[in-house]
């Protein structure tokens, strides 16, 4: 039997009623009782919410980017997408381009940052399409004329 046994043993089943150490006793257990409860439950919920936001940010962010060394664009693009889609571990792959853009709107200007991809590709890199709250995603009703998709904290911001 382990020292710590040996006094806690002691304790349980002394002779004399001593009613302070009885009620600090399960005072303690109860308090690690909580405490222990407490932390399962947190971790429970961090665990759930960590898998959440790795789902939301992969559907929005993808889990490669191939970008140019130097220069704005990617030379060669065709070339790039058809070595990276014979990948069997791809599940898709689109060309993109960003960069900053001004946004003015109900007079007020901002900068934002832009992102263009080809309509067609959208669903198989983005999250996007499934995550549209206010309005809809149908770019090819208006032929010519080009989409944006706005975050919905930026479309509070300028009022829109």
């Amino acid at each position: 039997m382990s020292f710590e046994r040996f006094i806690a043993a002691r304790l349980v089943r002394s002779k004399r009623q001593i009613r302070f150490i009885n009620i600090i006793m399960l005072v303690s257990v109860i308090g690690i009782t909580v405490g222990v409860a407490a932390l399962i439950i947190v971790l429970s919920v961090f665990n759930g919410f960590n898998s959440v936001v790795t789902r939301v940010l992969v559907g929005f962010d993808p889990h490669l980017r191939i970008e140019a060394a130097s220069g704005p664009s990617l030379a060669a693009t065709d070339e790039v997408l058809d070595v990276v889609r014979r990948d069997p571990h791809v599940a898709a792959a689109a060309p993109y381009i960003a960069g900053k853009a001004l946004m003015v709107a109900n007079r007020m200007h901002r900068v934002v940052m832009v992102k263009g991809v080809v309509d067609s590709t959208i669903d198989g890199v983005s999250g996007v399409k499934q995550r549209t709250v206010l309005g809809a995603f149908a770019f090819e009703d208006a032929p010519g004329a080009s989409g944006v998709v706005l975050g919905q904290t930026l479309a509070d911001r300028m009022g829109t």
